[in-house]
């Protein structure tokens, strides 16, 4: 199973596929914790930051409770509350194969059982202008 840069880079060249002007980066700080993985641009949308986590699906998890941390989340709050816009990404993998994405600019931790994952894979709304850039790059990770 690919772990967590493994999409952090997806996403990064996604960004760059879907737009020729369009770019992504890692952000990481040894200093600074709770920053957001990645920073993306696919214009015309704003400038993203989005967190990135990945988990592998097992029947025995039954519910699983998963988000970005206290720390990822106060960031992720602030930066919206700045204007700037912010999410996450779940990437959740199933033993068949199959992959799931949920994309939410809402930073706070999702419980859930198993077999509620396919029912929220497109969860949020196409018409959220806050969302756009996220739903992208989720379609981007499908698609590969």
């Amino acid at each position: 199973m690919p772990d967590e840069l493994y999409f952090q880079k997806k996403l990064r060249e996604a960004a760059s596929d879907l737009h020729p002007d369009g770019y992504g980066f890692k952000q990481s700080n040894q200093f600074l914790g709770g920053v957001p993985d990645l920073l993306l641009q696919i214009p015309p949308y704003p400038t993203t930051m989005l967190e990135v986590k990945q988990i592998e699906l097992k029947p025995s998890l039954g519910t699983i409770t998963i988000g970005p941390t206290e720390l990822q989340r106060q960031k992720i709050l602030k930066h919206q509350s700045a204007g700037g816009r912010a999410g996450w990404i779940l990437v959740a993998h199933a033993r068949n194969g199959e992959k799931w994405v949920y994309v939410s600019i809402d930073p706070t931790r999702i419980s859930m059982k198993l077999e509620q994952y396919k029912d929220v894979s497109c969860r949020m709304s196409r018409s959220d202008p806050r969302a756009k850039a996220l739903m992208l790059a989720m379609e981007a990770v499908n698609a590969r």
